[in-house]
């Protein structure tokens, strides 16, 4: 149950390694997928170039996460930013995305600001313009609703509103 909770955290899909360096039960951690892939909940996606499972059901995996407390969701998702920094750190610029969302729904809101900002900056230069909007303005709402700004946190503001400037002109 906790592999699959830990894994729902992750997403419909999931990779191997990520569960493997978030898992609790880390040592029997095989067993208990294989087990998981018996019992039909999940199945292997594919094994090249990692090896990546996905929820056979999305319905399953959206039962399994509300199934936990919101304070376990929030150190679940914390620790899989942080894994994925660490394993991906040669390629973060393709993580930008998952890695605000993970940040955003953990405990980081500064680290999540900021991943948000990078992916507004990526999706625009490839003139993915509303995604764009969507990141920034993310951002600057999560931002903006923090009560108690530092003088680094409001020239932070002004910053993403002049490279949100950007996808408006």
């Amino acid at each position: 149950k906790l592999i699959l909770q830990e894994a729902s955290v992750i997403g419909r899909d999931f990779l191997y390694e990520i569960l493997k360096r978030i898992a609790a039960l880390e040592e029997r951690i095989d067993l208990e997928l294989s087990h998981l892939e018996r019992l039909d909940l999940i199945r292997t996606r594919s094994l090249q170039p990692d090896i990546e499972y996905m929820f056979k059901h999305a319905l399953t995996q959206e039962v399994v996460y509300n199934g936990l407390l919101k304070k376990e969701r929030q150190e679940i998702h914390e620790q899989i930013a942080r894994v994925i920094e660490q394993l991906f750190k040669s390629r973060l610029p393709e993580f930008y995305e998952t890695l605000a969302f993970h940040y955003k729904q953990g405990l980081s809101l500064q680290r999540a600001i900021d991943y948000l900002v990078k992916s507004g900056e990526k999706s625009l230069k490839r003139y993915a313009i509303e995604e764009s909007h969507q990141y920034y303005k993310e951002a600057f709402e999560l931002l903006s609703n923090k009560s108690d700004k530092s003088k680094n946190e409001k020239n932070l503001l002004i910053d993403i509103l002049i490279k949100w400037a950007f996808v408006f002109y």
